[in-house]
């Protein structure tokens, strides 16, 4: 049989390009639970490392609890149902005088910041457990504690009310920033590490210009103390949590909240994803995964996309780096 006939090259000109391949959608979220089920002394406040390599815990003994595990020994929980020992790869190292309220790691998983109530905040190396300096400006207890991107400066959230802004490498506060009304509760830095945003008991967040001391933005809305904050990669909106049962967000441009996401219990944290994309909210038993976008702009009726009932109190909850794994730390026996 004779063969077809070539294409001639006006017919292979005129013939439709392919289409480009779809593009790959973003993968759903899904949440890895890390508990604490025997320790001999209750569990304050955890830093997840972003790397699913590592935790570490503050105590109420003012003791810090590091622990270090691979990410495969972290996540291989959402597969046994037995779940996987973490314990026994923990190392407890004294410290405070007072318990642990809040622990920071820095990104780059060098160092560790601890506020405790016995007014101090401490600087820790992650790799050796060891403390590098005391901070010892306050004089009250400190609830809260946040690195900057460039790990050279932190926050510090007092119970004087103060917002405090310390270089690494002074023992005393570059900047005091005052204005609300009750204890400062949470503080995180704004992307360009030139604002910060910190939340209170007194029910507002206020935005603050650390170069000046100055608050540029106040944010009201909330009906009771505010005990949450983050803001975007993109540094355009944030987030808040609060006693009052919901999670606000903001227009950080505007100082206007743009929505209100019913989480059904008390708020105490709350951490967006590295891509900006979705954000999780930690209550006493509840950690849930919200596509924050979907909600803006509307009137109420806003579900998460994801919800985690917890077997035990849960202190924290933070994404992995470039994932939409959202690794919760909780305490206590899983019946």
């Amino acid at each position: 049989a004779p063969s077809p006939p070539a294409p001639s090259s006006s017919a292979a000109a005129t013939t439709a390009p392919l289409p480009p391949p779809p593009r790959a959608s973003p993968p759903p979220p899904s949440v890895c639970l890390i508990t604490q089920a025997s320790s001999h002394t209750s569990l304050c406040c955890t830093d997840v490392s972003p790397l699913a390599d590592g935790l570490v815990c503050g105590r109420a003994d003012g003791a810090l609890q590091f622990c270090r595990f691979s990410q495969s020994a972290a996540t291989q929980s959402r597969f046994a149902a037995s779940g996987v020992d973490l314990e026994s790869r923990c190392r407890v190292v004294p410290g405070h005088s007072g318990p642990v309220y809040s622990v920071a790691l820095s990104r780059n998983l060098q160092h560790v910041l601890s506020g405790s109530q016995d007014g101090s905040v401490r600087l820790w190396s992650w790799h050796q457990a060891a403390v590098l300096a005391t901070y010892r400006n306050h004089g009250y207890p400190v609830w809260h504690v946040c690195l900057a991107s460039h790990q050279s400066q932190f926050l510090s959230c007092c119970h004087d009310g103060g917002l405090r802004l310390f270089d690494t490498q002074r023992l005393s506060p570059l900047r005091l920033m005052a204005g609300h009304l009750a204890d400062v509760t949470a503080a995180t830095f704004h992307a360009s590490d030139a604002y910060a945003l910190s939340a209170s008991q007194d029910g507002t967040l206020r935005l603050w210009d650390t170069s000046a001391s100055s608050c540029v933005r106040l944010l009201l809305g909330h009906s009771g103390p505010v005990t949450a904050a983050a803001v975007t990669p993109a540094a355009a909106v944030a987030a808040s949590g609060s006693e009052d049962q919901t999670v606000r967000l903001w227009d950080l441009g505007s100082g206007r909240a743009t929505a209100t996401l019913p989480h059904g219990e008390p708020v105490s944290s709350v951490a967006f994803s590295s891509d900006g994309r979705l954000l999780a909210s930690v209550g006493t038993r509840q950690l849930r995964v919200w596509n924050w976008e979907a909600a803006v702009g509307r009137d109420g009726g806003a579900e998460p996309v994801l919800c985690c009932d917890s077997p035990v109190p849960l202190i924290g909850a933070s994404f992995l780096r470039d994932s939409s794994v959202c690794l919760g730390v909780g305490v206590g026996e899983v019946a």
